[in-house]
Parts: structure tokens; C-alpha cells; sequence
């Protein structure tokens, strides 16, 4: 969707990396690799986000090192890049990236209000609880809980989309009825360590039951 209003996939997930990540530097060949993308790509699309002051350039930092290179004047301090590493990160000061900001997350809800309702259609779905990434809790045990009989076949299949498009990864638990009931029953670790945690449950018709 925001793909064709910004004019690039490549742009876009760059993006995502840059305010999912606003205190972190990146270097190019370290968001080719995140993105899976051509190096020159990636180097084109930082350059027009670089001009629209979007993210800025953090040159490499320097140190103090002594000249005793042959000619030079010994005890003479001069500066020498640790690394010739161009980085990049988000530009505090950019007009546009609160606009920006609220509109990839806009996408982002959109994106994974459409995540629930594919995992819905991947079997017979009786529980689903988003957590983890998708809660601000990347602490937490695992970023989705399906309980019930769904394909798992396509289940990694519809993961593996999502994370494509968003550019992030995702743990999921799938976990049969029976045996979610049981650990439910006696105070199971793993159930007890999700829900310690922030979580939004997507569908419940095991209540229902009851």
C-alpha cells in the first residue's frame, strides 16, 4: 500500500528500520543485508532521504594517534577515522518525520489487523494473543500464541510474508487446544511468562465453550 505512495519498497522499509529504531546508527552494507537488497539500491534511496532531512549522516568517529610514520614529525597528534564507515540514523530534526511516523503506523495497524484475520483462515483458530514486537515487549517469550489446529505449513507462510513487508521478524507459538488447556490448568511456566507481559488477544471462542 504506502509502497505506491512513497515510490519505493526499498525506500519504505527503509523507513520502517529508521523510526522503528530512532537512537540507532546504521551503516549501508549493514541495511542491505537487513533488507536483502542491492548495496547501490539501498545507497540511492538513504541519498533522497538524506536530501528530504529524513536521517542524517554520522561521519565515523575520530581518535587522537601519534604521527611516527617515516617523514613525519614524531610527537605530533593527528586525527585518524576508526573505520571509513558512512552511518546513518533518524534526523531529529526533520519537519516531516512526526507526519511520517504516524503514518507508518497507521500502515503498521492495518498491516497486522490483516496478519490476524490470514492466521484466522490457516485452520481452526480457538485463541490468538499478540505480544512481543507487536506490543513493545520484545522481552517476552514469543510475539504470537495460536492455539488450535491450524496449518503450520501456512502458518510459516504468512509469517514470512508479514516479515518481508514490515522488514521484521517474528516468533510464533502454535500450540493445541488440549495442551494449551492443560498448561493453563496447572500454572504453566511459559503461560505465566507471556502473560506477565503486555498482550492483546485477537480471538477467544475457548471461553465460549465453558
Amino acid at each position: 500500500m504506502l509502497e505506491h505512495l512513497f515510490g519505493s519498497k526499498t525506500r519504505l522499509k527503509l523507513l520502517r528500520i529508521f523510526f522503528d529504531h530512532p537512537n540507532e546508527r546504521f551503516f549501508v552494507r549493514e541495511l542491505a543485508r537487513k533488507l536483502n537488497t542491492q548495496i547501490n539500491a539501498v545507497r540511492r534511496e538513504l541519498d533522497h532521504l538524506s536530501t528530504a532531512h529524513i536521517i542524517e549522516e554520522s561521519k565515523a568517529p575520530f581518535i587522537d594517534s601519534e604521527n611516527t610514520a617515516r617523514g613525519g614529525v614524531r610527537g605530533r597528534k593527528h586525527k585518524t577515522p576508526v573505520e571509513r564507515r558512512r552511518y546513518y540514523h533518524l534526523s531529529e530534526s526533520g519537519l516531516l518525520n512526526p507526519e511520517l511516523q504516524s503514518l507508518l503506523l497507521k500502515a503498521q495497524l492495518f498491516g497486522e489487523e490483516h496478519l490476524v484475520d490470514e492466521l484466522k483462515k490457516a485452520g481452526t483458530v480457538e485463541y490468538l494473543a499478540m505480544t512481543g514486537v507487536f506490543v513493545g515487549a520484545p522481552e517476552a517469550v514469543t510475539d504470537i500464541l495460536i492455539v488450535g489446529s491450524a496449518s503450520k505449513k501456512a502458518i510459516d507462510k504468512i509469517i514470512t510474508h508479514f516479515e518481508k513487508e514490515y522488514g521484521r521478524a517474528v516468533r510464533y507459538t502454535l500450540m493445541a487446544t488440549k495442551e494449551f488447556l492443560y498448561r493453563r490448568d496447572i500454572a504453566d511456566k511459559f503461560l505465566n511468562d507471556l502473560m506477565e507481559h503486555k498482550y492483546v488477544v485477537a480471538c477467544d471462542t475457548l471461553n465460549r465453550k465453558q
